[in-house]
């Protein structure tokens, strides 16, 4: 049988209920409204809260209304035009005039233009980051690594073993490529796995084609066997490199596949928190042997050991067993007509085919220069009525032609692609290399003039008048002259009320790119002729117009440059202008988890201060406004404690400290169809919304010193937490955080030659300083107002503790007065009105004639009092008395083995076990669902590069 409940004492925490207060005075009466009024609008507050941060929401970065088809799209537009020009920009201003881009973003369908040429300008172009070179050869496999696409010199770093096709290109190695760590084999040798390498090479066959013929070289047999497996480690490695006097890795450019990138730039959030967002993404793809027309010039190292394999013949020059010695050149491993134009041709200009070395020539500093200075004054002018003008340029396609090249009427044309050496006699000259060019068809050559194309030309060129037009018109071989003056015409208007003078950088241009050129097979009667035309012309400004077209679209990666360097001479040729591929980001990318935590306690908070609010209303009208007013004012610190608690209201109070650490940055469209970011500042409304909300944190900080603090508390908190609030709204008003950016492009080899990733730059959209600098405004508002409040420590006396009450409710609530007195004494307890009580959590009701009292903390109904025909409004709390109970002398030591059963070791045993297997449980649980938990889809092993991509 359980023992019977003892009924409480009278001086224990049971709640009595007290008499109605006597009549208001006219200050009590406006003491309640205000407070009823605080309490609306503290409601009001929470719930508009609610809708202002749902923008900021959307994403774990805390960017307002951030999408992949709107934001990151145009971020990645304004991103991709600078990287274009430029790998570093050390502050980057994303609201500027001229980062703004022509076109909309608020469609359900955008995408990214990006240039296929891209990927070359980073995996071909100069570069002396030997530690990625190296990294990226150990992540290939031996097969690719073979493919990484180079035309060797030399076997090892001290050009004891040449290897070049020919005598005339190995003095091209000597004179050009002596620092080329790429041109030397040894690079490979040492960082793959020998017997992989061997494997990969023909196996056995390769001792007697490789290893063997270096026996007859002094040292060649050490050499051999120094590189086998020699890698070390990374650093050791470049270390050697230098040490031999290596400068730079240069590869090759072909067409056999497109060079992959993967680019990132990093976004930094209020919490310091980094998310990667792709800005670009070109695909890995192999062309396949059809279109590989770059195999003439040279088939690559793989086929080049085949042939050695089967032939059975050494690559190194002076060799007894040299292919030179056999009869052999690789010329003849490649299929051509020896006897076509372009045959005959090349082999007289340039040099014998599968030696010429193909060289990606990159974007000279003045052409990026230039480029970007035109940007920098174009887009901002476009943002005004001179924009009108702009858009009215029509985009026309031209088939202009050299001067020299139409001299006379007894030239046919045979092709402008040095990659094609099949195409048959045509009366128009045709169009440029191109990567894409399988040599399928011959096609005219023409050029697409962009209105912004047409304005950099005419500002470069200095044409300023309408003969000036003429005359670049007059080169069209098949153009209307009218439909090309429709362009131009417009585009000279706009041209000279662009506020800049292109001259200086004009000069640097033309003097960085003097012999880079487009080239026709050409045939005068019945003579062979290889047509030239540089770029620009001094003496020709017309033709120079078209030649600035070229170096734009050059700038913007729409075209690129590579020389043909043979054993005769070299040819740097301009390419065709390529088609811009489109990428959608995708919205796997932008993680929102958790925000959408944050947006549920959020919502929880303040749907359970609006029930709170109407709880207190109805209390106040069935009790008659029976209210002590000042406690309303308290209604957030008691009510957030009690009835939403300390934790939601520590999250919510960081949300706002984020959403005060973020750029309010917004895109916008303006009228002309130019968008751009806006730096939208908060309003003076909105400044104290936010900065109240953060005031939360205080709350719950106040809540949990008043252990020690006691009802000292009452005195100090308002004036930390009113301090507080002051500092931060003069501080998001007078110096609001504004999202600043930088560009610093850092790749990394994943595939030798074919994929690459990048990051790209960082996004700084909040201020983790500034996250310090608002914790370290509530730690001195808390000492501040402790300081100021000491002198009234003494005045309010604690009533004693109240296990009802709670710590909060004692702490901050006023008594209400009625034949209590103007409070009560320490002995006596404290006594409520309803409607406090009901922020205390403690829900008085009649039921019948009976007065209970519900305790919402301890989920527990007290029975207060019986035969009350009315509900009083107020309850009476009083303190418990906790006293220290001396020892008893009746008590003697006994055997404990007496006082515990064995029944109840087995119990207590049993039970101890089932905590420790409960505990257990839970943490097998954690670890064996932490794949599955590491998406929203719950999907184990779902990633954005694997599962997502296949």
């Amino acid at each position: 049988m359980p023992p019977p409940r003892v009924s409480p004492e009278s001086n224990t925490w049971i709640p009595t209920l007290k008499p109605a207060q006597p009549s208001r005075s006219w200050s009590q009466t406006l003491e309640l409204l205000a407070g009823a009024v605080y309490v609306a609008i503290s409601v009001f507050c929470s719930a508009w809260y609610c809708t202002h941060s749902a923008p900021y929401l959307t994403n774990d970065m805390w960017w307002p209304r951030f999408n992949t088809t709107g934001t990151q799209t145009f971020l990645a537009d304004v991103l991709n035009a600078k990287l274009a020009t430029t790998a570093s920009v050390p502050s980057l201003d994303l609201c500027a005039a001229n980062s703004a881009v022509y076109g909309r973003y608020d469609l359900d369908m955008t995408s990214v233009a990006q240039s296929p040429v891209y990927p070359r300008h980073y995996m071909l172009g100069a570069h002396s980051d030997f530690e990625d070179a190296i990294s990226g050869m150990h992540m290939t496999t031996v097969a690719f690594n073979l493919r990484m696409f180079t035309q060797y010199c030399w076997l090892d770093f001290d050009k004891k073993y040449p290897i070049a096709h020919t005598a005339a290109r190995q003095d091209r190695c000597v004179r050009s490529e002596g620092d080329n760590a790429a041109v030397h084999m040894e690079a490979l040798l040492r960082n793959v796995v020998w017997k992989d390498f061997v494997s990969a090479t023909g196996g056995p066959t390769l001792t007697g084609n490789f290893e063997r013929p270096l026996g007859q070289y002094p040292g060649g047999t050490a050499w051999i066997n120094s590189v086998k497996d020699a890698f070390v480690n990374v650093p050791t490695e470049v270390a050697y490199w230098k040490s031999k006097a290596m400068m730079r890795w240069q590869l090759q450019w072909q067409n056999a596949w497109q060079q992959g990138i993967d680019e990132m730039i990093t976004v930094v959030s209020a919490l310091g928190m980094s998310q990667s967002l792709a800005i670009k993404r070109v695909p890995y793809f192999h062309r396949g042997s059809g279109p590989w027309t770059s195999v003439a010039m040279y088939s690559g190292l793989w086929n080049e050991i085949g042939r050695a394999v089967m032939g059975n013949f050494s690559l190194i020059r002076g060799s007894a067993t040299h292919y030179s010695l056999m009869n052999f050149t690789f010329e003849m491993a490649i299929s051509i007509n020896p006897t076509s134009v372009q045959t005959l041709l090349w082999h007289q200009e340039v040099g014998t085919y599968n030696t010429i070395d193909m060289k990606f020539q990159s974007i000279p500093p003045s052409v990026d220069a230039l480029a970007t200075a035109f940007r920098q004054a174009l887009v901002p002018a476009l943002q005004t009525t001179l924009g009108d003008a702009y858009n009215a340029i029509p985009d026309v396609v031209v088939d202009p032609a050299p001067p020299g090249w139409i001299i006379g009427t007894n030239l046919t044309y045979y092709g402008g692609n040095p990659l094609c050496f099949t195409g048959s006699a045509q009366p128009f000259i045709q169009q440029n290399f191109g990567f894409d060019d399988a040599c399928l068809t011959q096609d005219k050559l023409t050029m697409t003039l962009t209105r912004s194309a047409i304005v950099f030309a005419l500002m470069a060129s200095g044409v300023s008048d309408v003969t000036g037009i003429y005359r670049i018109c007059s080169l069209c071989r098949t153009t209307s002259t009218a439909l090309c003056l429709a362009s131009l015409g417009p585009g000279l208007d706009v041209a000279a009320n662009i506020p800049m003078s292109l001259q200086a950088l004009v000069a640097a241009v033309a003097a960085d790119v003097p012999t880079v050129s487009l080239m026709q097979f050409a045939v005068n009667s019945t003579t062979p002729v290889l047509l030239r035309q540089l770029l620009l012309d001094p003496t020709d400004a017309a033709w120079s117009f078209f030649g600035w077209i070229q170096l734009f679209d050059w700038g913007l990666n729409r075209r690129e440059v590579v020389s043909f360097e043979g054993d005769v001479s070299a040819l740097p040729l301009m390419s065709r202008a390529y088609t811009l591929q489109s990428f959608q980001p995708s919205p796997v990318q932008v993680q929102h988890s958790a925000s959408d935590y944050m947006i549920v306690l959020t919502a929880y908070a303040s749907v359970h201060l609006v029930l709170v609010a109407l709880l207190l209303l109805g209390y106040g009208v069935l009790t008659r406004t029976h209210v002590r007013g000042r406690n309303l004012f308290r209604f957030n610190r008691v009510v957030g404690s009690v009835w939403v608690g300390r934790v939601i209201l520590m999250i919510r109070g960081i949300t706002a400290c984020i959403l005060l650490c973020t750029a309010p940055i917004a895109m916008v469209t303006s009228s002309r169809g130019w968008t751009s970011f806006e730096f939208s500042t908060r309003g003076v409304v909105e400044s104290v919304l936010v900065t109240g909300e953060a005031t939360w944190i205080l709350y719950v900080v106040h809540d949990f010193l008043g252990i020690v603090t006691t009802e000292y508390a009452y005195y100090y908190a308002p004036i930390s937490s009113a301090l507080a609030w002051v500092v931060m709204f003069v501080l998001e008003l007078t110096s609001p955080i504004q999202a600043t950016a930088s560009i610093d492009r850092q790749c990394s080899t994943l595939v030798m030659g074919k994929q690459i990733k990048c990051v790209s730059g960082t996004v700084y959209v909040g201020s983790v300083g500034r996250l310090y600098a608002l914790f370290a405004i509530f730690g001195g508002s808390v000492i501040v107002g402790m300081v100021l409040a000491f002198p009234m420590r003494d005045r309010r006396r604690q009533s004693g503790a109240n296990l009802v009450l709670g710590g909060i409710g004692e702490t901050f609530l006023d008594p209400s007065k009625g034949d209590l007195g103007d409070g009560m004494k320490v002995a006596e307890g404290v006594a409520l009105d309803n409607v406090s009580c009901v922020m205390c959590g403690l829900l008085v009701y009649r039921v019948e004639r009976t007065v209970y009292v519900f305790d919402l903390k301890l989920w527990i109904v007290f029975k207060v009092q019986s035969g009350t025909p009315t509900l009083p409004p107020i309850t009476s709390f009083h303190s418990s008395a906790i006293k220290r109970i001396p020892s008893s002398p009746a008590v003697v030591a006994t055997d404990s083995k007496h006082q515990l059963r064995w029944r109840d070791r087995v119990r207590a045993g049993v039970g101890f076990a089932y905590m420790f297997w409960a505990l257990t449980g839970m943490v097998l649980y954690i670890l064996a669902t932490q794949e599955n938990m590491a998406n929203d889809f719950w999907w184990k092993g779902f990633n954005s590069t694997g599962t997502h991509a296949y």
